[in-house]
């Protein structure tokens, strides 16, 4: 096969990256099963590939059209975005509340500290936030990791994240599954897919061709699946996905939609509605017994509402 066809191959087998998470997933599948009843030596040519592994030209090529074999992050909000999520914090809008109530009643002095509070509140969280996330980036870069990859002819330990469609990887016992692959040599081969599947036990694949009929592609044996680990045995394998495209690429690109709420947020916020619900119950009181024995003052209930905010 010639360099210049694979991009039609390419079309067919691997979305673009602006394709949606249900996209993206059905295409790997797609992928993988139609590579799985082929021979090593078909499953590799499909994919414009050789045994040499690939040249830096179609390296560069794929790189480009495919982008880096990286999971789906969180996406930033960005500073006004972050500002107003900490907003919808429950304290917050009591709060902001109290300031409006105490505007509109001209008690500009209870107005300013309510306030202030909102701004600190809001913006040390986010400050806090912002320099820890710059510390987990920190550490983020300072960890490697790598994979055995055979490129023009070479074996040669290069970054996961430089891997791209048609590369072909050497595995061992220990190594993480960098992508998800199509096995074409393989030897005594076991690995966990705990992550994906939830299986305990070890799983055996092996190199052969293999009949897809009624089976999903997580149950092929002559395919790993990025998140996986190689408990025993040797083997070589293609990528057939990389990056957002692969089941774990899928995965990480659903939990990025939502930020998920750590146990001390939880905590937080269920004292939160705690103290709100005690809140309503004295303001309540507090303003009918104030309002009801202040009778002599010109404006009872207003300075009722006021001495019960406060």
């Amino acid at each position: 096969m010639r360099f210049d066809q694979v991009p039609i191959l390419g079309r067919f087998f691997f979305p673009e990256r602006n394709g949606t998470t249900d996209q993206r997933s059905t295409e790997s599948e797609r992928a993988l099963l139609e590579l799985g009843p082929m021979s090593p030596d078909a499953a590799l040519a499909k994919l414009g590939g050789s045994e040499k592994g690939l040249e830096a030209p179609q390296v560069e090529e794929r790189l480009a059209r495919y982008g880096p074999n990286e999971a789906v992050r969180e996406k930033r909000l960005g500073f006004l975005g972050e500002i107003f999520e900490r907003f919808k914090n429950p304290l917050v809008l009591q709060l902001l509340a109290i300031a409006i109530v105490s505007y509109l009643l001209g008690d500009i002095r209870a107005t300013t500290v309510v306030g202030a509070m909102i701004v600190l509140s809001v913006f040390l969280a986010y400050f806090q936030e912002m320099r820890s996330n710059k510390a987990a980036e920190k550490l983020r870069a300072m960890i490697k990791t790598t994979c055995t990859a055979v490129r023009s002819g070479k074996e040669i330990e290069l970054p996961m994240r430089e891997l791209v469609p048609g590369d072909i990887v050497v595995l061992a016992a220990g190594s993480i599954i960098p992508a998800d692959l199509r096995l074409f040599v393989s030897k005594d081969f076991y690995v966990s897919q705990s992550a994906l599947t939830g299986e305990a036990m070890p799983v055996e694949k092996h190199a052969k061709g293999y009949d897809i009929a009624g089976k999903a592609a997580l149950d092929l044996p002559n395919a790993a699946f990025q998140g996986s680990t190689v408990l025993s045995g040797t083997a070589r394998a293609l990528v057939v996905t990389t990056g957002e495209r692969t089941y774990f690429g899928a995965i990480s690109e659903k939990l990025s939609r939502q930020r998920v709420q750590t146990s001390f947020d939880k905590g937080i916020n269920a004292f939160t509605w705690l103290m709100i619900r005690f809140m309503v119950v004295m303001v309540t009181a507090v303003f009918l017994i104030v309002g009801l024995t202040k009778r002599d003052s010109p404006h009872p209930w207003s300075e009722a509402l006021i001495f019960a905010l406060s």
